[in-house]
């Protein structure tokens, strides 16, 4: 859409081990749910905030699931759509994808969209 910026920002408020948790974990080897282990898998409902505080404004959900899939290091596979609803933007961006967790800052590809963002490509950068 014409109306979509190049860059957009946002951030994903991912809660685990306290309260109104939003990544819940579902799956490990042989059913022990040990936290981070090879083949954990978590499915998260994330609120999507303007800015960094967890009681910012929610403009979206970020809905879908990652899995520890390294045994030696810390690599994630993460997907997820991100549903965006506010009066700028709506429709959803799909991320997809692989990398080292521990990294101060990594890349997510984005490989689609619906609504607004129809058709994107391109990645996000990602830090904790």
């Amino acid at each position: 859409s014409s109306k979509v910026p190049r860059r957009l920002q946002f951030f994903m408020q991912d809660r685990q081990l306290i309260a109104n948790n939003t990544g819940v974990e579902v799956a490990a080897e042989g059913g022990n749910l040990t936290r981070y282990a090879f083949g954990t898998v978590f499915v998260i409902d994330d609120p999507i905030t303007e800015t960094t505080s967890n009681t910012s404004k929610v403009v979206g959900r970020g809905q879908g699931m990652y899995l520890v899939e390294s045994r030696s290091n810390f690599h994630l596979l993460v997907s997820f759509s991100a549903y965006l609803e506010n009066p700028q933007y709506n429709g959803t961006i799909v991320f997809h994808g692989s990398y080292k967790a521990l990294e101060p800052t990594r890349e997510l590809p984005i490989i689609a969209g619906t609504g607004d963002f129809r058709g994107i490509t391109g990645y996000a950068i990602v830090s904790t």
